[in-house]
Order: C-alpha cells, then sequence, then structure tokens
C-alpha cells in the first residue's frame, strides 16, 4: 500500500510524492534458570518491541525515518535524507538510549537501560558522491558520541548528556575503471577507523571516530578488482595500511587469485604483513577455495603453511513454480581433531508460506552432539502483512521463543 502526495514544486508545477513503510511488532520469551532447583515454577525473560519506518521520495529528495520502542520506552530514532541532483548528498541523524547487559541472579546477561535512560544524541553522518568522466569521488563526515556505552557490554551505573564526549573524523573515497573491466578503489581516513563499528541497541554503524580527538590514526585502503594476469587467471588485491603515530605504519597485503580448472572455480587467496615480508617472513595466511556446482570446498593453512582446517559444503536447491525446498550441509575437519563441527539446513517454501529448520552438532570429547538449532515458520498474508514465529534451541534446553510481525503500506 502507497500513499501518495501531490504538492508543489518551487518552479510552481504540482510534483507527486510516494510515502511507504513498514510497521513491526516483536514479542520474545527467553527462559531463565533457577537459583534453587528444582523450580517450583518457570522463569520467562519478556521483551517486547516495535519498529516504525516510513520512507517519502520526491524528485531527487528522498528521506527515510525508523522509530524503535520498547518496554523501556523509546529507543532509538533516525532521520535520513537524500538529494540526488546530479550530487547525490546524504545525511543521518541517530539519537539512541543506553542500554547495557547486565548479569543476573541465575547467571544470564539481559539488555537493561542505563539511568536515567534517555533518548540522546549519538552520531551524524554526511556522505557526499559525484562522478566526473568516469571517476567517482566521495566523502565521509562522522560527528559522534565516543562514549556513548556499547549494549553488549557491561552497563555504568548512569550515562546522561553530561557525560557525552564527541569527536570527529573524516573519510575520502574515490574508485573508477581502468581498462578491460578492472576497477580501482581508495580510500582514506582520518580519526576514522572504517573497520570498527559503533553499536546502539539493536542496530549498529560502519565506521568509529578515534577517541583521543587528535588526527594521528590514518588508514589507507586501495584495492584492484578483476585484474587479468593470463588467460583464464585474474586477480584481486588488497592494500591496507594504518598509522597511529609516526614511527608506527603497518601494511598488510592480501590477494584473490581466480580460475577454472577440472569443473571447478579455484580461489587461492593469501595475506602478508609487509614489514615482515622485508625480513623474509610475512605470510599470515593462506586458502584455497574450490567451487563445482553444488560442492564447495575451502582450505585454510595458517602463517607456517601447516594445514588449519577443511571445510566442505554441499548445497542442494529445486524449484517448481511456487514450490522450493532447500538443502543444505556443511561440515569442518581439524587436523588431529577430525570432524568438529557438521551443520545441517532445510528450506521449504510454497505459495506464501517457509519453513526453515537448522540443526548444528559439535564435537565434545570424542562424539558430536547437539549444539543448538532454529526453527523458523514464515507466513505472508498479500498484500502486506508479514508473520514469523521462531524458536531456538540450546544443547540441553529452550533458548528463545519470538513472534514477528509487520505491515508494509
Amino acid at each position: 500500500m502507497i500513499l501518495c502526495i501531490w504538492v508543489t514544486s518551487p518552479e510552481g508545477k504540482p510534483a507527486h510524492a510516494d510515502i511507504t513503510g513498514s510497521f513491526h511488532i516483536q514479542i520474545s520469551l527467553t527462559p531463565s534458570s533457577c537459583l534453587d532447583l528444582p523450580c517450583q515454577a518457570p522463569m520467562w525473560v519478556v521483551d517486547f518491541g516495535s519498529r516504525l519506518q516510513l520512507a517519502m521520495g520526491l524528485r531527487g529528495l528522498y528521506m527515510e525515518m525508523e522509530s524503535a520502542m520498547g518496554l523501556t520506552g523509546p529507543e532509538s530514532l533516525l532521520w535520513e535524507s537524500q538529494f540526488d541532483l546530479g550530487i547525490t548528498l546524504k545525511s543521518q541523524f541517530i539519537f539512541a538510549t543506553p542500554f547495557g547487559r547486565k548479569r543476573i541472579a541465575t547467571g544470564e546477561r539481559i539488555p537493561v537501560v542505563i539511568p536515567p535512560g534517555h533518548l540522546l544524541f549519538v552520531r551524524e553522518e554526511v556522505r557526499w558522491e559525484h562522478t566526473i568522466g568516469g571517476l567517482t569521488l566521495g566523502t565521509l563526515l562522522v560527528f559522534e558520541d565516543m562514549s556513548f556505552p556499547s549494549p553488549l557490554a557491561s552497563p555504568p551505573t548512569s550515562y546522561s548528556h553530561h557525560d557525552q564526549n564527541f569527536g570527529f573524523g573524516i573519510a575520502l573515497t574515490w574508485k573508477g575503471d581502468i581498462k578491460n573491466g578492472t576497477r580501482f578503489e581508495s580510500l582514506t581516513s582520518f580519526c576514522l577507523d572504517p573497520t570498527r563499528r559503533r553499536s546502539i541497541i539493536h542496530r549498529s554503524f560502519a565506521g568509529r571516530v578515534c577517541e583521543d580527538r587528535q588526527l594521528n590514526f590514518t588508514t589507507e585502503t586501495l584495492r584492484l578488482r578483476d585484474l587479468p594476469l593470463l588467460a583464464g587467471l585474474w586477480s584481486d588485491h588488497t592494500l591496507e595500511c594504518g598509522l597511529e603515530e609516526v614511527s608506527s605504519l603497518d601494511c598488510r597485503l592480501s590477494s584473490d587469485f581466480q580460475t577454472h580448472w577440472l569443473f571447478f572455480l579455484w580461489k587461492a587467496s593469501t595475506e602478508f604483513d609487509l614489514a615482515q615480508l622485508l625480513s623474509g617472513g610475512g605470510l599470515q595466511g593462506a586458502e584455497l577455495k574450490g567451487t563445482s556446482g553444488p560442492l564447495t570446498l575451502e582450505i585454510t593453512w595458517n602463517e607456517m603453511l601447516a594445514l588449519r582446517r577443511v571445510n566442505a559444503l554441499v548445497d542442494w536447491a529445486f524449484r517448481s513454480g511456487e514450490h522450493a525446498v532447500a538443502w543444505r550441509l556443511s561440515g569442518t575437519l581439524v587436523p588431529a581433531s577430525g570432524l568438529t563441527r557438521l551443520k545441517t539446513s532445510l528450506v521449504l517454501q510454497r505459495a506464501g508460506f517457509m519453513l526453515q529448520a537448522d540443526a548444528t552438532f559439535s564435537k565434545s570429547e570424542t562424539l558430536l552432539k547437539f549444539a543448538e538449532g532454529e526453527f523458523s515458520l514464515m507466513a505472508r498474508i498479500e498484500p502486506f502483512i508479514d508473520l514469523e514465529l521462531s524458536i531456538q534451541l540450546a544443547s540441553h534446553s529452550l533458548e528463545s521463543l519470538a513472534f514477528n510481525a509487520s505491515i508494509s503500506f
């Protein structure tokens, strides 16, 4: 369902705006163990959450809002806008209530609101991108609260706007095509670590501002994609360098080589530490991956080229009209330990219904034993209602039970 709005543009002409969105509800039950066994009554941790998303597009302007609510009140609010008028400009504002994970008397760690539990401004992102003659230039500016608590860490006694500590980071990108389909990318960041993420409750965002308020943390990433070497042999290369101090430069070179041979698509990967490479070492690991139809093999070696593990995957699927079946089996072999992990998945789909079951077995002493499992039943009521029931199992008990419902409009 789409809501339509007619507005007047600055030129006096009528403009058509579509508003779409969705409303999502989740109810979950997590069993909690008892201090004194046996329990006289079952103990459950109940959680309720809702999320509303709204989006509007209008002649080069796109806006989206997402809000989340829980049992404790507002959890997060995101506002995103994008202008596409030859130059793409995208901004995002993020507000969130600080959460942490606290261990209760029974040993479980549950999410808790950090007092006083107010919605705080956490982060602003501004992205700019423009293409000139096949070369795409971009900039990412991040202004965020560097001290905002992680929702997975132990919570402080309190956190309010008086405790916030804001910092600024920037990343510059440029990418384009060279020749014969070869592409290059460059990412240079100042006081912004692209490998880390800023987390709020139920969400995380790429790139994290360094915490010393100085632009002395610099990273440079160069990538070459689809570089042909020989007939039927092509490669990808990534050079990553990080500079935290003038005297501390850390560079790593990762390379992938791909070719077809004996009915398999082979991909060989290596990673080198360039500082150690100059002294005769530097290999951090190697991997060989082969894919042929439903079969995938993956062999991994360590820095001494000793076999680390072998992964095997069989992926089979069948579809006929609105009916579909998919089955997957994967296993991991480790030297001197044998088969250490086995996972199987089954998906059945038919006319608006989907059933999915996963089971994982891990080695305990000398035998493979059930470690975890998940069962999901999804249904779609046309044209805009989706329902889902999911059950997660631990090795000896029920881990969680959740019901999700969403309405799209």
